[in-house]
C-alpha cells in the first residue's frame, strides 16, 4: 500500500513538472538572433561606458600634447586702460610737488588727470636649455601611455566577458540537449506504462522512469535560471537589455561562417615577446615620461632662460578735458629687451624631487619585471590546459559520426523487429548523453583558445576609436 502510494504521489509530482515545462518550452513570440563572439566584441567597443571614458582620456592626452607644444608660440597680447586720477593733496603741496614721485614699487602722481593708454607687448623665449623640448616629449608620453592603457582595458574586458559568452554557449546547448532527452524520456515512459499495462514489467521500472523525468526536469529549470544570471552579467558588459524569459535573447555561436580561424601553435616551448603587449608597452610610455620628468628637472635646477620682449605704448592725458585727452592720444614709445633667469636658490628643493623621481623609475622597472613574469606564466599555463584537453571538435565529429551509424543500425534493427521501440529509445539517449559530455570540453577549449589568442602579442587587440569619432 505504502509502495502504491508513492508511486502515484510521484506521477502526480511528474504531471505538474510535465505541465510546467510546457510552459516554459513555449515558442518564442520574438525571432532570437544570432551573437557571435565577434559581434559581441562589436558591441562592447561600440556600448562600453569604460571605453568610451578610456577613448577619452587619450583625448586629453592628446589636449595636453597640443597645450604642450604652445609653449614654442610667442606670446602676444593688448591691453587697454582709461582713467581719471584726482589728485587729492592741497593745491600749495601739489605745487611744490609737481611731476611723478615714487616709493618702493608706489607712484603717485602729484596732478589730477584724465588719460589712456594702449599696450602691444610680445615676449618669446629664445633658449631655455631643452625645458620645452621636455614638456612635449614628455607630453607625447603621456599619450602613448593613454593609447597602450586603452588597449589594455580592451583586453581586460575581453577576458571578463570570454568565460560568461563560454557559460552562456554551454548553458544554451545543454538546455536544447536536456529538452530533446525530455521528449524521448517522456516517450519512454509512455512505453514503460503500455508494457506495465500489458503485464510484461513490474512498477518498478515505470516508478524509476518517472523519477528520471523528474531529475531532467529539475536540470533544466536550473540551466533556465543560470541562463537568465548569465544573461544579466553579459548586460553588465554590453549595456544590452536581453529580455531571456520572452524568449528575445539571441541565439549564441562560437563560431559563424565566413570569420577567420586563427590557429594556434601550442607545440612551441618559446614564449611570445611581451615587450610588446599591451602591459608592458603602457609601462614603457610611464617610463619614458618618468625620464623626461627627471631630465626636466634637471633642467629647471640649474639652467638659465632667456627671454626677448617689446612693448609699443600709445599714450594721451589732459589736467580737464576728455576730447583733449583723446585728441592727445599718440605713440609715445617703444621698448625691446632681453631678460635673462638663472635659478640660484632651490636647487636643493630640486634635488630631493630627482632623487624621488629617480626612485619611482626604479619602482616601474621592477612592476615591468614583475608583469612580464605574470604574463609569461599565465601564456604558459594557458597552453598546458590546452595541450591537456582532447580536441573536443574531432571527438564530437567522431561521437557524432559513431551516434548516426549506431541510430542507422538500430532503425534498421527495428524495422527487421530484431529490437523492440524501447531499445531504440534508450539507444538515442545515450547518444545525448554523449552530447552533453562533450558540451563541457568544447566550451572550454574554446575559452582557452581564445584567451590564448588575447594573451598572443601576435594577435593585437584593436584600439579604441576617438571620442569625437564615437559622437
Amino acid at each position: 500500500m505504502t509502495l502504491r502510494l508513492t508511486f502515484k504521489y510521484v506521477q502526480f509530482v511528474f504531471l505538474v513538472a510535465l505541465l510546467s515545462t510546457g510552459i516554459l518550452l513555449l515558442p518564442s513570440v520574438h525571432a532570437a538572433d544570432e551573437l557571435t563572439w565577434q559581434q559581441l566584441k562589436e558591441t562592447l567597443q561600440a556600448n562600453s561606458l569604460v571605453f568610451k571614458s578610456e577613448a577619452m582620456d587619450v583625448d586629453i592626452a592628446k589636449q595636453q600634447e597640443k597645450e604642450a607644444l604652445s609653449q614654442y608660440i610667442p606670446q602676444v597680447g593688448i591691453q587697454a586702460n582709461s582713467e581719471y586720477l584726482d589728485d587729492l593733496a592741497p593745491t600749495s603741496t601739489t605745487n611744490a610737488n609737481s611731476g611723478v614721485s615714487n616709493i618702493g614699487d608706489t607712484f603717485i602722481v602729484n596732478q589730477s588727470a584724465i588719460q589712456h593708454s594702449a599696450v602691444l607687448s610680445a615676449q618669446v623665449t629664445l633658449l631655455d636649455f631643452g625645458k620645452r623640448k621636455a614638456a612635449v616629449r614628455q607630453s607625447k608620453a603621456v599619450t602613448k601611455a593613454e593609447l597602450e592603457g586603452a588597449k589594455l582595458k580592451v583586453k581586460e574586458v575581453y577576458m571578463q566577458a570570454l568565460p560568461v559568452f563560454a557559460g552562456l554557449w554551454e548553458v544554451q546547448e545543454q538546455l536544447r540537449l536536456y529538452n530533446e532527452q525530455l521528449a524521448l524520456q517522456q516517450n519512454k515512459y509512455s512505453v514503460l506504462q503500455r508494457l506495465q499495462a500489458a503485464g510484461e514489467i513490474g512498477k518498478l521500472p515505470v516508478f524509476e522512469q518517472a523519477l528520471s523525468l523528474l531529475d531532467i526536469q529539475q536540470n533544466i529549470e536550473r540551466l533556465e535560471q543560470q541562463r537568465i544570471e548569465n544573461f544579466q552579467r553579459l548586460e553588465r558588459f554590453t549595456y544590452t537589455s536581453y529580455d531571456v524569459k520572452r524568449g528575445a535573447a539571441p541565439k549564441l555561436l562560437l563560431t559563424s561562417t565566413g570569420e577567420e580561424s586563427v590557429a594556434l601553435n601550442l607545440d612551441t616551448s618559446t614564449s611570445p615577446d611581451f615587450s610588446k603587449s599591451p602591459e608592458l608597452k603602457e609601462l614603457d610610455a610611464r617610463m619614458e615620461q618618468k625620464n623626461w620628468e627627471i631630465y626636466t628637472v634637471k633642467r629647471e635646477r640649474w639652467a638659465p632662460s632667456l627671454n626677448a620682449y617689446g612693448r609699443l605704448i600709445s599714450f594721451g592725458s589732459d589736467q580737464s578735458s576728455l576730447t583733449d585727452s583723446l585728441e592727445n592720444f599718440d605713440l609715445r614709445n617703444s621698448r625691446l629687451g632681453l631678460v635673462l633667469q638663472v635659478p640660484l636658490s632651490q636647487a636643493l628643493s630640486y634635488k630631493a624631487k630627482e632623487d624621488r623621481l629617480k626612485l619611482e623609475l626604479e619602482q616601474m622597472k621592477l612592476q615591468q619585471m614583475e608583469a612580464e613574469q605574470q604574463l609569461q606564466m599565465e601564456w604558459r599555463h594557458n597552453r598546458e590546459r590546452l595541450k591537456a584537453l582532447p580536441d573536443s571538435e574531432k571527438v564530437m565529429v567522431e561521437s557524432s559520426r559513431q551516434a548516426k551509424e549506431l541510430q542507422t543500425a538500430t532503425d534498421r534493427l527495428k524495422m527487421q523487429q530484431v529490437v523492440s521501440t524501447l531499445d531504440t529509445l534508450n539507444t538515442r539517449i545515450k547518444v545525448i548523453d554523449v552530447m552533453l559530455g562533450e558540451i563541457r570540453n568544447t566550451a572550454e577549449r574554446w575559452l582557452l583558445s581564445e584567451r590564448h589568442k588575447l594573451l598572443d602579442v601576435d594577435s593585437p587587440v584593436p584600439a579604441l576609436t576617438s571620442s569625437k569619432e564615437r559622437s
